[in-house]
């Protein structure tokens, strides 16, 4: 199977490379482990699922499927800007593949829960989440 570390390495990547996120946002692109002391709102977070084979045959090792979610916080009045960054975030990834030379995706696409809008989780504090899923495959040399 595929390093669940290098697909969210090339995940993260492809929504620092977005310039109208990284206006909403700035540096705060990040994996949804990352455990920095001080944290800038508003922020993204990418939060991997379990890879899984896509298939039992030959292929059972090099090709799998990963859901993700992308988290966007905000704190804010209204949930307005999660929302809005929330919509950012998936401009910059639909549709998108990725590919290292060791491995390929199919075309990002959403998951079947597809977007959440903003939930309040305290008084100013709002997170807006999108799911999404992706197929890697091993490239062969």
């Amino acid at each position: 199977m595929i390093s669940l570390n290098i697909i969210q390495e090339e995940l993260i990547d492809l929504l620092k490379a977005d310039a109208t996120l990284v206006a909403s946002v700035g540096t705060e692109i990040r994996e949804n482990q990352w455990q920095g002391k001080e944290f800038s709102y508003p922020n993204v977070r990418l939060r991997l699922g379990r890879q899984a084979p896509t298939s039992r045959g030959t292929c059972y090792t090099s090709h799998g499927s990963v859901p993700f979610d992308v988290l966007v916080a905000s704190k804010e009045a209204s949930s307005q800007e999660a929302d809005r960054i929330s919509g950012e975030v998936v401009e910059a990834l639909l549709t998108h593949q990725i590919n290292n030379g060791t491995y390929m995706s199919g075309p990002i696409r959403l998951g079947t829960t597809g977007i959440e809008s903003a939930a309040r989780l305290s008084e100013d504090y709002w997170v807006a989440v999108s799911h999404f899923e992706i197929n890697v495959y091993e490239q062969n040399s």
